[in-house]
């Protein structure tokens, strides 16, 4: 199994880094975790082609998250054509932002047919159960528990205990850390890096990797590790082998 960051940055794109978007491989297939606008562009980087993803997950919509859902579908449908349309899990108002984005994008052509709005429940051949996640706009945090291995992603979301409880005894919880001030982060419904360590910690997770972040000095890195120890800070193309 593996893990793929395609994306790592912050909606700023903070030090070139990509919009957020991770890839779980595992033998049960390819699921994207969020689907930022470069997201295309990382897969192929890496070698890979979007037909190859069996599923994506979205964490809500604002366009760092989702915003490479119309290239995505683009590609599918005059690219890389699949025989079965790929799966894409997400907030309730998630198949009218595909569909006006992609209007809006892409004019008349439809791409209905290389698509399908799913349930938790029913898109993957693991486990996925979600949160509602503490935001501007509506959204989620997932867990998925693939082949022995438990993931919580939390999109963005401020910090609280049930999170801390959703995450408990996670393998690997990959959290946001967007904002460096504690009371911007309340106010956009974000997470500092230290608050991401501290909810690590409360739950027992065995790593934490932190995603969309902006630029962390020496220092606050050093506070990070000091709260908890397992933290690791990807870069964009990076792969973590499980």
């Amino acid at each position: 199994m593996r893990v793929v960051f395609l994306g790592t940055g912050d909606a700023f794109c903070t030090e070139g880094r990509a919009n957020m978007s991770v890839m779980i491989e595992s033998a049960n297939g390819r699921v994207l975790l969020d689907c930022g606008p470069q997201t295309i562009y990382n897969l192929h980087r890496l070698g890979h082609k979007i037909v190859d993803v069996r599923s994506i997950l979205i964490s809500h919509l604002h366009g760092d998250h989702a915003g490479g859902l119309p290239f995505v579908l683009l590609d599918l449908l005059f690219r890389e054509r699949n025989k079965r349309a790929i799966q894409i899990v997400g907030p309730s108002a998630l198949d009218e932002f595909i569909r006006t984005s992609y209007h809006l994008f892409y004019g008349a052509t439809d791409p209905a047919g290389v698509y399908e709005i799913v349930s938790e429940e029913k898109a993957f051949p693991f486990t996925v159960t979600s949160i509602p996640a503490k935001h501007t706009v509506p959204g989620v945090c997932y867990r998925l528990e693939v082949e022995g291995k438990t993931f919580v992603y939390t999109g963005d979301t401020s910090t609280g205990k049930d999170l801390v409880d959703f995450a408990r005894g996670a393998d690997y919880l990959i959290h946001e850390a967007a904002e460096l001030d504690q009371e911007r982060a309340r106010q956009y419904g974000h997470s500092t890096p230290l608050q991401a360590a501290k909810t690590a910690a409360e739950a027992k997770v065995g790593k934490l990797i932190l995603v969309h972040r902006p630029v962390l000095s020496n220092e606050l890195v050093a506070e990070i590790l000091k709260v908890f120890s397992e933290t690791v800070f990807p870069q964009d193309l990076d792969v973590m082998e499980i």
